[in-house]
């Protein structure tokens, strides 16, 4: 289990790509939830075969899924900055739509790491985790960000925390399979060992 022992010691979320390539987990790699890019970027740094970004870029009546407040024009431009600054990287795929969805489009057991940055909200971060865990394969970790107790800036309540241990719970997943990093926007992770 040094893979997990490792893991454990991780303190900030830009100490994740290097862990990744560490220990070969950084084949096909998986982001819900772009918007910038700044992550996928950090996650294209351990050149893997496939980088995975999702994101709806679209305004709607969720607040889960709108927690920053901005116009569907702002949302076009930051897309349109993100697929250019990837469009010449053949690693790299951009999915524009919604995450449930998308995590269709892959097989079982597939991707060696997800990160999850969309809906933030207790049940948007659940689904979004319950759609994606299958798509990632045993001895891979399916991650994510704003692991806190705290509100968006247009005040949504972020469910993540209770997210989590909603789905360690449901799922059997024993909590020493689950790392947080130690930082003011902490990451989650999860270690998948289970063969199912």
């Amino acid at each position: 289990m040094s893979v997990l022992n490792d893991m454990k010691k991780i303190e900030r979320r830009s100490d994740i790509p290097s862990f990744l390539a560490r220990h070969g987990l950084n084949r096909r790699l998986c982001e819900v939830g772009v918007r910038f890019g700044f992550n996928l970027q950090a996650l294209a740094s351990t050149k893997p075969e496939l980088l995975i970004g999702v994101d709806h870029y679209r305004v709607t009546d969720d607040p889960g899924q709108q927690d920053t407040g901005m116009s569907q024009n702002k949302l076009d431009g930051i897309y349109k900055v993100v697929f250019e600054r990837f469009m010449l990287d053949p690693s790299v795929k951009i999915f524009r739509g919604q995450s449930n969805i998308i995590a269709k489009v892959f097989p079982l057991f597939f991707f060696d790491y997800v990160y999850i940055d969309a809906d933030h909200t207790e049940e948007g971060a659940y689904a979004d985790m319950c759609s994606w865990w299958p798509r990632v394969r045993q001895g891979g970790i399916l991650a994510g960000h704003d692991y806190i107790d705290a509100d968006s800036r247009v005040g949504t309540e972020f469910g993540v925390i209770n997210a989590v241990k909603r789905f360690l719970k449901d799922l059997k997943i024993p909590v020493e399979f689950l790392h947080s990093t130690k930082e003011g926007y902490c990451s989650w992770m999860i270690m998948r060992i289970d063969g199912e």
